[in-house]
């Protein structure tokens, strides 16, 4: 929300968006790009090189993670989504 109330994105929208549309494994599927769990109702976009963003709107908890490591296995990303998210 901004400031005074006034939402940003139409919630409608992000309903639509964030609905599960393909169960990728478990409860853990795609919307319109995003990834949605039901770990703690939790969303994720996932971009490349370890890049990340994470909601969490029950604990108005936002993670981002803009630097990664590129071509190999995204080390530091795990470690600070571990340390916030436990």
């Amino acid at each position: 929300m901004l400031h005074g109330g006034r939402g940003l994105v139409p919630a409608g929208w992000m309903e639509e968006m964030t609905r599960p549309r393909v169960t990728i494994e478990g409860d853990f599927a795609y919307g319109y790009q995003w990834y949605v769990t039901g770990a703690r109702d939790r969303l994720e976009c996932i971009g490349n090189g370890g890049r990340r963003l994470v909601v969490v709107p029950g604990e108005d908890l936002v993670v981002a993670v803009t630097a990664g490591d590129h071509d190999r296995e995204p080390v530091g990303t795990a470690a600070v989504l571990e340390a916030v998210l436990g």
